[in-house]
This record gives C-alpha cells, structure tokens and sequence, in this order.
C-alpha cells in the first residue's frame, strides 16, 4: 500500500498526462485496506458536518455515532494509517486539479474512517477556509482538538499542536465559550465589575446562568440584592450608582416580593406612589437629595411618603435621612405606620462652608425650623421598640403642654433602645430639647440609651433637683430598673444623677455598660461615684475628657486604675483624654489600668500611628487587644452619629 502511494504521488507529480494514472495509484491503495472486506467501501452518505456546526451541535458526535444508511452497520472505523495516507494524498491531487469538491470529499471520508485523529479535521479545515468558510473551519479545527483528548496510544503531539497553530489566526474570531465554564473565583471576579442593573439582565440570559449565579459561590454579586421568587427580594442602591427613575420604577414593579429597600442617594428618584402591590416590604432606609434647601415628602430626591404609607402593613424598620417639611408644625403630617419597630432618623446640616452668605441665613430667626414634634410621632409609630433621632435635627418638643400627664403615660410602652444626638451647630431651643429629653428617657421600658449632647450649661437632666415641667411627677413612675447600658462621649452625669440613673439597674444586675464623661475635676467626680464600686454586672466602660491631675508624681496614686479593678467582670474600656493629653500621659494611664485588671479589649483614640504600634504591643502583653479608632473629623458622615453600633440591635440581644 505505502508503494502505490508513493508511485501515484511521483506520477502526478510529472506532470499533466501522468495525474490520472497517480489517481489511479492512489485509489487501488486504498481498495487494499482490510476495512473494504474484499468488496469497494462506500461513503456514508447521511453526515452532514457542515450542517451540524451551523446549528452548534458536535462535529465529533456527528462522525462518531450518525449513520442511518447501513454503512456504519457493515463497515467499522479503520485507523489503518496507510489508508487515512492514501486518502489525503487523494484529497490534495484533487485540490491541486481544482476539484476542490472531490477534495472536500475525500476530507470527509477521512472524518468518516478515524473520528478520533486530527488528519480528516486538518484536512477538512483547510479546504473549507480557502473557499472562505472560515467558522466552519474554526468549529472543525475545535472539533479536533476535542478528538485528540481521547487518541490512540502512539499518537504524534505534533499533530496537536499543529491543529493549534491553524486554529490560531481564527481564535479572536470565534473563541466564544460560556465564561461560567471558567473557575468559579474567575466568574465572580468578571461579574463584579458590572453593577446591580446589568447582574438583573445576566439572569435572564438562559436558566443556567439565572441558576449557576444566584447559587455559591457567587452569592457575594448579589450582595446588594437578593433575587427569589417574585422578583428581587432585596434591593440596595449605592451611593456611585447611577440609577434612572424608569429603570427604578421597573425593577420595583417587577418585585412584588420585596422585603428590603435601601437607597444609599435619592438624588432625582422618586418611588411609585400608586401602587400598593408591596405587602412583604419590611425594611426601608433612604437618604434624601441633601441639596434641597426644603424637603417637602414625594418631590423627586424627596421623603417618598406615599410609597412608604402604602407599604404601612408590613413596614417594621424605617431608616432615612432628610424629614420632610410636613413631619414640622402645629399639624405634622406624619404617615401611620402601625407595625413600625425600629426607627432612626435624621436631617441635613443646612450649614453650606461654601455658601459666602451662609452665615447670615444661618442666623436667621425666620428660618430656623420649628422643634420637632414627639407626641405626634408616638401616635404614628405606637408600637416602636428602638429609635434614633438625629443628627442635625434642630431640637425636640415635648408637646404636652396642653395634653396632660396621660399622654405621656401612652407614649412607646415598648421603647427598649433611645438615641439622641443634638445639631451641633444649633442651640436656639435647649430648653425645649432638655425637657423632651428628661421625659423620654424616663419611659420604663428603656434598655439601652445613647445621648450625643453638650453638656455643659445643661443641669443634670436625671438630678431630683431639676425638673423643667414639675407638673409632671416622672420621677415616681420611672425607676430605670431595666436600664441595661447608658452611652455618651459628651454629657456628663453627676454622681447624684447616676445614682438615680443607675441603683435600680445595679441592684437587680441589669447594667452591663456605662459611659463617664469627666468635668474639670476628674478625681473629685470619680469619687462621687464610689457608690458603684465592684458591681458584678458591669462589663464594660467609657471614660471620655479624662484629666491628668498636675500634681500627680506616681502613676500608682492614680484613681482611676484602682476605680476600675474594682469591677470583677470588666473586660471592655473604652477611654478618650482631653484634648489637651498627651500620648505618653495615655500611656501611663493604660499600662497603670492594664496591671490592675482583667480587661480583654481597650479602643483608644490617638492620631500617632507609630504610638499607637508601640502601645499595641505592649497591651498585648497584658493579653488585651487594643483597637484605636481615628478621632472624629467634622464631616464624619452623619447617618451614623447618633449611634455607632450596630442598627438596629438584634431583637436576640433585648430583653422582653
């Protein structure tokens, strides 16, 4: 056989009149095969590998397993190299002759004899790319290459990597293959660059992506929303994103399960207000277009009032920055929200640095809002268990001057978390903000306060000897004996008013946490408070604006360490000096407070890095972790004033 082909390649080879007698050759050789079982072997003649890559199925299932016309029953596969030879010799003489038709033949038949070699999709490939097919030549060189996975013991890599190098011009082209096919850390990484609106339109490319990319590893896409049954069931909104109010309105009609709304900027968006399709819609925190001198509720950018009354039977949690003008007045319009749990709110600082006649609008007396009303927001939330007001809230109103003692003894039965933090920049109605302040803490139910005040001409607000409405006798009707933590780095408790504040929680066990706010004299408002020495319940404390006394010579006459070790189950401090301590003088403190307790974790606030290593590694000696917080810079980003922990506080961590 191998002579016949190498008589048939020098006959055709001589010219002309000696190409049909090398055809000839050729064709006897590959009669001489054991495959053709003594009688001529026929084509298959039901193949089609053209038509199977048009339609995107596998050309090697094509040549492996298709055959309905009987060929492939009588006559099996023949890897006889001799006769794939004869066969692409044959195939070269035709396309030398210009019957490239005979050659896309004899290709083929290679295909047909040894699906699992290279040499018919070399070939074939070939062929069909002179005639300028060029996919089709891309899907059988890819063809291949699938082939050759599986090849006969023997095989040459030559051949591979020659079916890579005239695959290779063609890749850019073609190489189209499903990215979720790649490692699973690589799709997450490609999918991470498009934003929340695109992930939705990936999901409906086919069921396996809408499935493959809501399952793990990638649930981390969709940390900003969370896709179910009925839509999006949780959507959050970024301050970069930008967002169209159409696109909004579609993704939120198309979610009528939705039970978490976050919209980190509501600049130019509005919220379908005629709908009231969201009965599962729990959890709503918005920030308002802080550019709007004047927030009035359903303007675009705006308080989304309607949207939110709408959603008023399933509401529970409500967080947003900007109140709407109507939630002011004689006559707030306040939207019912019966079910509403936790809510916390706060408003913009119309105080522009900018602005050259800011400072004279400012001081305006004609625009500066009217208190805030509290009665009226108790009857719209009844139910409320946690809230936070502020900042950049003007002030407070109690609202009871007409109203009476019985208003007072309605409002919030439930309020277990109170946080409060007063516009800096504002001090027109302190009264005002004092005495709703003084009533609102008192509410038997509390757990956990947090007052952000200045404290300084204010009386103690829990002292027997201040009462701005003596009318009404709080004072026999609250006891604080649920008070689990009181927290505040700016107002400063007398002793006498802690101990009202406090003796309850410490006799029954309550009090787990408690803030010192030191005046001028640090030692002598230390020892007011040796009532509470030793009290088992206490496990964490904060001691802010503490002094060092001038006359101190030894780090041992120090009070405040031998304060501390007097409480068996602290283990958290947090402290901050006066603005005028130095980091050595915080260190003394801490390595004096470090050897006489048992603390585990210690935040600190010191602008010196290299200090600050130095200082960690020293408590870590001590088995305490020290974790330094920067000090706060004007323009912290106010949502999280009022309350630096976590909101709202898990219903697991509060008491019935």
């Amino acid at each position: 056989m191998a002579g016949l082909i190498q008589s048939g390649r020098r006959s055709h080879a001589t010219g002309t009149s000696e190409q049909r007698r090398g055809l000839a050759l050729v064709t006897k050789a590959m009669r001489t095969c054991p495959c053709n079982k003594g009688v001529g072997r026929p084509r298959c003649a039901c193949k089609d590998y053209e038509g199977t890559a048009n339609e995107g199925r596998s050309i090697l299932d094509e040549a492996m397993h298709t055959c309905y016309c009987g060929v492939g029953k009588k006559f099996e596969n023949c890897y006889n190299m001799q006769h794939i030879k004869a066969l692409c010799v044959r195939s070269s003489m035709y396309k030398a002759m210009g019957k490239l038709d005979l050659a896309e033949e004899d290709a083929e038949w290679i295909l047909e004899l040894a699906p699992r070699l290279p040499h018919g999709y070399l070939c074939l490939g070939h062929i069909v790319w002179q005639n300028g097919h060029d996919k089709y030549a891309w899907n059988l060189y890819s063809a291949g290459l699938e082939a050759i996975k599986d090849a006969p013991v023997g095989f040459s890599p030559k051949l591979k990597q020659q079916l890579l190098n005239v695959r290779k011009p063609l890749f850019w082209r073609f190489f189209k293959q499903d990215p979720l096919l790649l490692p699973p850390e690589i799709v997450t990484h490609i999918f991470s660059y498009l934003d929340f609106v695109q992930l939705l339109v990936c999901l409906r490319v086919c069921k396996k992506w809408n499935s493959t990319l809501t399952r793990p590893p990638h649930c981390q896409l969709w940390r900003n929303m969370v896709v179910g049954k009925g839509g999006v069931r949780k959507i959050k909104i970024a301050t970069d994103v930008r967002f169209s109010n159409a696109a909004l309105t579609v993704l939120m009609k198309a979610s009528p399960s939705l039970e978490h709304l976050e919209i980190l900027t509501l600049d130019g968006l509005t919220l379908p207000s005629k709908e009231e399709i969201w009965n599962q819609l729990r959890h709503i925190s918005i920030i308002t277009h802080q550019r709007l001198r004047y927030n009035d509720a359903d303007r675009p950018g705006c308080f989304p009032q309607t949207f939110i009354q709408n959603a008023a039977s399933s509401l529970e949690h409500l967080d947003f920055v900007g109140i709407p003008q109507e939630w002011y007045g004689m006559r707030p319009a306040i939207p019912n929200l019966p079910n509403l749990k936790t809510l916390r709110i706060g408003d913009h600082d119309d105080y522009d640095p900018d602005s050259d006649d800011n400072m004279d609008d400012y001081f305006d007396l004609g625009m500066i809002r009217t208190p805030f009303p509290i009665v009226p927001l108790a009857r719209a939330f009844p139910k409320l268990e946690q809230l936070c007001i502020g900042p950049d809230v003007p002030c407070l109103a109690p609202s009871i001057g007409r109203t009476g003692q019985n208003k007072w003894e309605d409002i919030w039965p439930n309020l277990k978390v109170f946080a409060f933090h007063l516009r800096s920049r504002s001090d027109f109605f302190t009264e005002s903000s004092r005495s709703t302040l003084r009533y609102l803490t008192r509410l038997n139910s509390l757990q956990h306060i947090s007052l952000g005040v200045e404290s300084w001409e204010w009386p103690c607000m829990f002292s027997g000897s201040y009462d701005p409405l003596p009318d009404l006798d709080v004072n026999q009707r609250s006891e604080f004996q649920n008070l689990r933590s009181f927290s505040s780095e700016t107002l400063c408790v007398s002793p006498d008013g802690a101990r009202t504040l406090l003796s309850n929680a410490i006799k029954s066990n309550q009090l787990t946490s408690f803030d010192f706010v030191f005046p001028y004299d640090t030692d002598r408002h230390l020892k007011g408070y040796d009532w509470l020495r030793g009290s088992p319940s206490i496990q964490t404390l904060g001691c802010y604006k503490y002094r060092f006394p001038f006359d101190l010579a030894n780090a041992d006459d120090l009070l405040l360490p031998q304060f501390l070790a007097t409480f068996p189950n602290l283990r958290t401090l947090r402290i901050k000096l006066c603005s005028t301590a130095e980091p050595p003088q915080l260190a003394k403190l801490l390595l004096a407070i470090f050897s006489v307790t048992h603390l585990k974790t210690v935040y600190t606030s010191v602008y010196e890095d290299k200090f600050v290593v130095r200082l960690r590694k020293v408590a870590q000696g001590y088995g305490v972790k020290l974790i330094n917080n920067e000090p706060d810079y004007d323009g912290q980003w106010h949502r999280y004033e009022a309350w630096s922990h976590p909101w709202p506080i898990p219903s697991s961590a509060l008491g019935a």
